[in-house]
């Protein structure tokens, strides 16, 4: 008798590992898609904001070169009248508004190069997401954010004949509609 014992505890003991490392490894991988999805919902807000400022960097853009043609107009003006004063003030507001444009120029340019960067790795992380969902859907065990239901009473478990009937039906339904 108590090797029989013995031999029921061993083969329970087998078949609680065996099914620790079927659940451990979906849990991880639930995990990783959850981390993931952050990531990306992270790095996709940072797209949209790097897209609303190069937006606004480049109708600052356009407006400093409307500005710039401005100055232009006034500077030819002055010197048309010989008004050195005026032109000395122009000019230094010209050489200024060249200093803010070769600063606008250059965060522009650091920007567009951190949007293509943020567009690489959003389409990267996407990817890694997409083969992450594909590998949980080939382990066993429940989908990820499926939940138990109870339910009282006497019910038959549903085949999975029955299951792909229904999907078969829906699939009909959906694609009439």
């Amino acid at each position: 008798m108590a090797l029989l014992s013995r031999i029921a505890r061993l083969f329970r003991a087998d078949m609680h590992a065996v099914l620790d490392s079927l659940e451990e490894p979906l849990s991880l991988l639930r995990d990783a898609i959850r981390e993931m999805e952050e990531i990306l919902a992270d790095e996709e807000q940072q797209l949209r904001q790097r897209v609303i400022e190069q937006t606004q960097l480049t109708a600052t853009e356009a407006d400093w070169h409307t500005q710039a043609q401005v100055r232009e107009e006034e500077l030819t003006l002055c010197l048309t009248l010989s008004q050195d004063d005026l032109a000395r003030v122009v000019v230094r507001r010209k050489l200024e508004a060249e200093q803010q444009h070769a600063t606008l120029a250059q965060r522009l340019h650091n920007l567009q190069r951190a949007l293509r960067e943020t567009q690489a790795s959003v389409t990267e992380h996407r990817r890694q997401l997409h083969d992450l969902q594909a590998q949980a859907a080939l382990l066993p065990g429940p989908p990820a954010g499926a939940c138990a239901i109870t339910t009282r009473g006497d019910t038959s478990p549903i085949s999975d004949a029955a299951v792909e009937v229904a999907l078969l039906r829906e699939k009909q339904q959906r694609s009439a509609s």
